[in-house]
């Protein structure tokens, strides 16, 4: 029987949850611009409420921020 893992997205498992203070640090900006994008940017990934805080998976975030990077250079 065939164990090796499915050719996928990341299950929850396996991609780290990040907070708004850490996508921020990632990105170099403040949680209050993430909070802007978040109301003015359809691109940028929603997120999930867990109890009060809202979270991002890592695999979200470096997709939107690899889009980003193609649509600069794709201009």
């Amino acid at each position: 029987m065939d164990t090796a893992p499915a050719e996928h997205s990341p299950t929850l498992k396996q991609d780290q949850l990040r907070t708004i203070e850490e996508v921020a640090e990632q990105m170099r900006t403040t949680p209050s611009t993430i909070r802007y994008k978040l109301q003015t940017d359809p691109t940028f990934p929603r997120g999930f409420k867990l109890s009060v805080r809202r979270l991002w998976r890592q695999s979200s975030i470096d997709a939107w921020i690899e889009s980003q990077i193609e649509a600069q250079e794709a201009a």
